[in-house]
């Protein structure tokens, strides 16, 4: 009788656990400054006359974020958190962050799957933060391939001539896979 009693608790408990389970999503987060260190340097500085923009990129990195996993789940949501520090040391203008994924290394920066930035303006010299923002991003096209590519491109477009420099402190993806894994 005890080993009955036990096989129904079992059962029973086996039963509850899948039904906790719930939709079975797997959450990733992914740190992609751990990919790229150099990213939390603080930039060069950018100075620039007033009425005029300049833009520099770095060149684009590969990331093997969901290797092995595209065959056995469907991505169903991917979010950006953006953040950084932004340093003016004269004039006023907007600095902007523009973040670019693609498929691969050649076109990450002409013909991206999916883009998102993130500006923040200066009325005088100043530090202020940019974010941390939460960007979505079109989840079924960033991660259909083996590897991902992303490049990072800061523009200043300057009022009053203006002497910025930025450090990103937070880029990261939020990937919500469905149940297809188990």
């Amino acid at each position: 009788m005890t080993w009955r009693r036990s096989t129904i608790l079992s059962v029973l408990g086996g039963a509850a656990l899948a039904w906790a389970c719930g939709q079975g999503n797997v959450i990733l987060d992914v740190d992609l400054l751990s990919f790229q260190p150099s990213l939390a340097d603080t930039s060069p500085a950018f100075p620039v006359p007033g009425g005029f923009t300049v833009s520099d990129s770095i060149p684009v990195f590969g990331a093997h974020l969901l290797k092995g996993l595209q065959s056995k789940s469907v991505v169903d949501s991917v979010t950006l958190s953006l953040g950084a520090s932004v340093l003016n040391t004269s004039g006023s203008g907007t600095v902007k962050i523009k973040l670019y994924f693609g498929q691969d290394s050649l076109t990450t920066y002409s013909a991206p799957i999916d883009t998102a930035s993130a500006s923040v303006t200066f009325t005088q010299p100043d530090t202020l933060p940019l974010g941390p923002l939460n960007i979505p991003l079109a989840a079924s096209n960033i991660f259909s391939g083996d590897q991902d590519w992303i490049g990072v491109k800061a523009s200043v477009a300057a009022t009053t001539a203006m002497n910025a420099r930025y450090a990103l402190d937070r880029v990261r993806l939020r990937v919500v896979l469905s149940d297809k894994i188990f």
